[in-house]
């Protein structure tokens, strides 16, 4: 199964899709083509590549910052809480709590915000450089 693609309708992931990813353990890589359309590389982890795959993505900056968090006083700290807020966002424990209770609606907003920033500001090498932290 792995190397072959699926197409999502309207960027949302069929019913077979989701079912056959619960039942297989399957993770869905998004692939932005430049057109716009969204395709999902289907790939098969196993736990120990999905470690070393993880030990890659890094959230030091929360950890180091000292410095003022709040939005609207100039661009740089603007940017710092952005960075700030998304770091603390993605903290593992937070997520298994907000997974359980994020509607439906929600998630697509999440997902669509996200990958539109990366589809708008990365090549598409820098997406699997930096996002995906494939290193070919």
């Amino acid at each position: 199964m792995q190397g072959h693609h699926a197409k999502l309708h309207g960027g949302r992931m069929s019913n077979t899709v989701r079912e056959a990813r619960a039942r297989d353990g399957i993770d869905l890589a998004p692939h932005f083509n430049y057109d716009g359309s969204i395709k999902y590389r289907i790939a098969i982890f196993s736990f120990n590549r999905q470690e070393r795959f993880m030990a890659a993505h890094s959230h030091r900056f929360v950890e180091e910052f000292d410095g003022f968090v709040g939005y609207g006083l100039n661009r740089e700290s603007d940017l710092d809480t952005v960075i700030y807020y998304l770091q603390k966002f993605s903290d593992d424990q937070l997520m298994e709590l907000l997974r359980k209770r994020l509607t439906d609606g929600e998630c697509q907003a999440i997902f669509d915000l996200l990958s539109g920033l990366l589809r708008k500001h990365l090549s598409e090498p820098e997406y699997h450089r930096y996002f995906l932290k494939y290193h070919h």
